[in-house]
């Protein structure tokens, strides 16, 4: 009897233990799940907002008192004093005939326009006209007609003149039939015309950069200048910007008999002289394109091309921000700031390019570089390797 009590009582103290593993703590389970690191980026782009050429960006002439009639200037013509049905728009031109009142009651009339155009490249031109009645006509002999369209704003008749324009000395004609109305009153005749001429291209709206060029000069003369507006915008994080010139090679482009008398005797693609002789001058701009007191200079004044081998411009930029620089260049010898006041002008003396760089043709790439700004204190343009 005692050896069965003790084997129950085995059982009891190993359900015991058994019973006790089972016995549940408190706990708690945070999960912080899909941590991620994802590396930042730089988004650079740049747009080149004004480029002038011998001072000019764009040029607009319109009909008005200095076109020539007969010999003569033309006489501004008040349409509604006539015909109402005067009613096209050409914006900032007016209503021109040989005199006014015209009656005639059938009359061809030839107008003339002439004008200096020294913008270099011609990056779009177009030229609108309204007439009453029919017209024909031509810039520089490239010749052009419309019917009368002087009845409807809309019925403007525009033409695309881009490659008409020709450097120095343009002449623009109108031959206007002023038509037989025999049910009218009075007949006058009119004609209104706008010819806008757009120079080196630019663009407004931030870009990546393909295949668009800040210059592109196929003519350059001693005493040419020009000026250009280039910003950079930054997206993501600030940055550090360069803009850099790269890959200048200056080809001799065949030598002819001034430079030879000038002492140039290699030809070749690396033997030219035009980077010597076109000089910079650089500035961090408002976006006006005019040097003023108190902007940074980047490049002093008649730093030749050849000079500028590592940086036009090294900035800090930040994502809410807009970095411009201001470019002017002089086919010769640049000199200034002329004067203390705004705006600063500048001198370009083409004496200061010899014939040595005749036919001669420079050819660089310009850069714009970015890296960021946190945790690159030491960041300096000039350790910029752009073949990495």
């Amino acid at each position: 009897m005692k050896k069965i009590l003790l084997s129950i009582g085995t059982l009891v103290v190993v359900g015991a233990i058994v019973a006790g593993a089972t016995i549940a703590f408190y706990n708690d389970t945070e999960t912080s799940s899909g941590n991620i690191f994802v590396a930042g980026s730089i988004d650079l782009k740049v747009d080149h907002t004004l480029a002038t050429y011998n001072g000019i960006g764009s040029m607009v002439i319109v009909s008005d008192g200095q076109t020539q009639v007969n010999s003569h200037d033309a006489v501004p013509v008040t349409p509604h004093f006539y015909w109402s049905a005067w009613t096209a728009v050409v914006p900032g031109a007016t209503w021109i005939w040989e005199e006014d009142p015209e009656n005639d009651p059938a009359n061809v009339e030839t107008f003339t326009r002439t004008f200096n155009w020294t913008g270099g490249p011609v990056s779009n031109a177009t030229l609108l006209v309204a007439s009453d009645n029919s017209f024909t006509g031509d810039l520089n002999g490239n010749p052009f007609s419309g019917p009368g369209n002087h009845y409807a704003a809309g019925t403007e008749v525009a033409f695309s003149v881009t490659g008409d324009i020709v450097s120095g000395s343009n002449t623009l004609t109108f031959v206007v039939d002023n038509e037989l109305c025999p049910q009218c009153s009075v007949n006058p005749g009119g004609l209104m015309f706008r010819l806008e001429i757009d120079g080196q291209e630019t663009w407004t709206d931030p870009v990546d950069l393909t295949s668009e060029q800040f210059f592109n000069f196929n003519d350059v003369k001693p005493g040419d200048y020009g000026t250009n507006v280039i910003s950079l915008h930054v997206d993501s994080n600030d940055a550090f910007v360069c803009l850099i010139p790269n890959n200048l090679t200056d080809d001799e482009n065949s030598i002819v008999d001034p430079e030879t008398e000038a002492g140039d005797t290699t030809d070749g693609p690396t033997n030219g002289e035009l980077s010597d002789e076109i000089e910079f001058f650089g500035w961090t701009d408002g976006g006006d394109g005019v040097y003023q007191n108190g902007e940074e200079v980047l490049i002093p004044a008649g730093t030749p091309l050849s000079a500028i081998e590592t940086e036009m411009v090294e900035m800090s930029l930040s994502t809410v921000g807009t970095g411009y620089i201001g470019l002017a260049w002089c086919a010769g010898t640049q000199t200034g700031p002329l004067s203390t006041n705004n705006p600063i002008s500048l001198d370009c003396d083409g004496d200061g390019m010899s014939n040595i760089a005749q036919t001669d043709k420079a050819m660089a790439d310009l850069v714009a570089y970015a890296e960021q700004q946190r945790n690159n204190e030491e960041f300096d343009c000039e350790t910029v390797n752009l073949d990495n």
